[in-house]
């Protein structure tokens, strides 16, 4: 579902995936298709081109937030 390059196509993929789990009655499948299912807006809006972010900035903003993070709590615990 995530390579999908259009919300259509992504949004058409997990209907068919989510149709396909009725008939196996696997309870844990259902209640992620059901988290899955209230997050599929911005899922499939991922799958547009002009809204996907390289892994590598992403792991590197998270690495200032977590630098930004420990300056301000160090000074908390003296």
């Amino acid at each position: 579902m995530w390579s999908y390059q259009t919300d259509g196509w992504a949004r058409r993929f997990f209907d068919n995936w989510k149709e396909s789990l009725k008939w196996q009655r696997l309870e844990p499948y259902e209640k992620f298709a059901g988290m899955i299912e209230r997050r599929l807006d911005g899922i499939a809006a991922y799958c547009m081109h002009e809204n996907k972010v390289s892994l590598g900035f992403v792991e590197g903003l998270n690495n200032k937030v977590r630098v930004i993070q420990k300056k301000i709590q160090l000074p908390l615990q003296k």
